[in-house]
């Protein structure tokens, strides 16, 4: 899996989005990517992509009554690892130095448990990321994330690059706390919309979050 960062919910209504190679909707409702993983689910292989040297990933454990402990990563220079803690709360940092494999191991509960880690630089998993008339697609070449200075308006059209599938998204409208719920084809007036989409990768299951927002 390839989650890079904090997931934040947005208070947005949210729609089904149909799965397929090219996938065709219109702005209706949506959430922002950006937090830890369920430390529960970081066992066996698992794969972390990076933009830059320093990116990082959390692991957690949900209701923190479970403690990470004793962290460490058998090659340093690929992704080293930290324990951060906060009241109950105890929290893995991995911190991707560059593309390579490690074993992390550490310990939840007082279980030893272990990740064989591969760590691959960041490609845009997108050939077309298209709302209304507009590509957005080349934005995305070097961010998970991008901006757009004009409103998102009208339909979106999602390629995902060879070797990728799209798993899901969702769109959405936010205006001044008012949440709004839109059906395909809708003409989107309020003042700021956002979007994320999740694609994994065909061989080895990585995820990516790519997310697109004006203001």
């Amino acid at each position: 899996m390839g989650i890079q960062a904090q997931h934040i919910r947005y208070p947005l209504a949210a729609f089904a989005v149909i799965l397929s190679t090219a996938l065709v909707l219109a702005i209706g409702a949506g959430t922002a990517w950006a937090g830890p993983g369920d430390i529960k689910g970081f066992t066996g292989k698992q794969y972390l992509s990076y933009v830059k040297s320093g990116d990082m990933m959390h692991y957690s454990y949900p209701n923190g009554t479970k403690k990470i402990t004793n962290a460490k990563s058998s090659n340093t220079k690929v992704a080293t690892v930290k324990i951060l803690k906060q009241g109950k709360y105890t929290t893995l940092r991995v911190i991707m130095k560059k593309a390579g494999k490690t074993k992390i191991t550490y310990k939840l509960g007082g279980k030893k448990k272990s990740a064989t880690l591969y760590v691959k630089k960041y490609k845009n998993p997108v050939k077309q990321f298209k709302v209304g008339s507009t590509d957005y697609a080349s934005k995305f070449d070097k961010a998970r994330y991008a901006y757009s200075d004009t409103k998102l308006k009208g339909v979106v059209k999602i390629t995902p690059a060879a070797g990728w599938k799209l798993k899901g998204g969702t769109f959405g409208v936010y205006s001044y706390n008012k949440n709004k719920r839109v059906k395909s084809g809708y003409n989107l007036k309020s003042d700021w919309y956002l979007g994320d989409i999740i694609l994994v990768n065909k061989k080895t299951g990585m995820e990516e979050y790519l997310g697109l927002y004006s203001y």
